[in-house]
């Protein structure tokens, strides 16, 4: 008992008998409980205090475990998402290592063969010769790059500098909102990013009309690739005749998926008035 409550027990005690005194009658035992009751009361709530200091530390704990839960998972899913996209960046580099090598050796063994190539192999070999030509200090090539980037930051896509330049190639996912290209530096790799940028930021097609590509596992969408050329040419900095070229080789390689209609299209985006137009309009901004 404390001190406190002991003085408020004597000063009980203390009027219990001045008033056994004043009335000449003993009092009923009830008085002589009120000490008893005040420990009683404060062993009460002293054990409803601890309960409550308990159950709040209890809650405390869950409410931090939770936390640390959520917290730990969101770092899991971040670095699996990160480890996911780096998997697919070492597939797709390891999948052009070998497109490489094989066709490095399937020309050696030509020369070997009959001394010379055909034009497939002379068109491979210019590409190699091309994607490993560094112009990057050139104005143009950072113009391209530079309004690239800004367009990449405002649309917020994912760059995986992936791809092998020497394969003058890249790709993207609409859906998922990246792109896998090779290192800008020179005009035909800045030109082949702005392509693989507009299957990201070209308008809706009403019909992609999506057919199997010539290995019958990858498919492709000829209106995509329609639309994305058209979003280049529209929005490009810089177009040259070697640009138009590379367009005209590039998008023909899908003329025969093409429907009838898909095929004047692509004439129309490769014809010299398409090309006039777009340094017209590039020259006039």
């Amino acid at each position: 008992m404390s001190a406190q409550q002991t003085t408020a027990a004597m000063k009980l005690a203390d009027a219990r008998r001045q008033l056994e005194r004043a009335t000449g009658q003993t009092l009923p035992p009830l008085l002589q409980w009120s000490a008893r009751h005040l420990e009683a009361m404060r062993k009460m709530d002293a054990e409803f205090a601890e309960r409550k200091r308990q159950r709040h530390a209890k809650s405390d704990e869950r409410i931090a475990a939770s936390e640390q839960h959520q917290a730990e998972l969101l770092i899991e899913s971040r670095r699996h998402r990160e480890l996911w996209r780096l998997d697919q960046m070492d597939e797709r580099k390891e999948r052009d290592r070998v497109e490489l090598s094989w066709r490095q050796s399937h020309r050696d063994w030509l020369m070997q063969l009959r001394g010379s190539l055909g034009p497939l192999e002379q068109e491979h070999l210019a590409d190699e010769i091309s994607g490993a030509f560094d112009d990057s200090a050139n104005p143009v090539v950072q113009h391209l790059a530079s309004s690239l980037r800004a367009i990449w930051t405002a649309e917020q896509i994912d760059v995986r500098e992936c791809a092998d330049p020497r394969l003058a190639n890249g790709s993207a996912s609409r859906s998922g909102r990246w792109i896998a290209i090779g290192p800008l530096k020179n005009i035909r790799l800045c030109e082949i990013a702005w392509h693989e940028t507009a299957h990201i930021c070209h308008g809706e097609l009403a019909d992609y009309r999506e057919v199997l590509a010539d290995d019958k596992f990858h498919k492709i969408s000829v209106p995509a690739e329609i639309a994305s050329w058209r979003w280049v040419l529209d929005r490009i900095t810089y177009w040259d005749e070697a640009m138009h070229e590379d367009m005209t080789r590039f998008i023909g390689s899908y003329k025969s998926h093409a429907i009838e209609s898909e095929i004047r299209e692509i004439v129309t985006l490769c014809s010299p008035l398409t090309l006039s137009k777009t340094r017209l309009r590039i020259a006039a901004a």
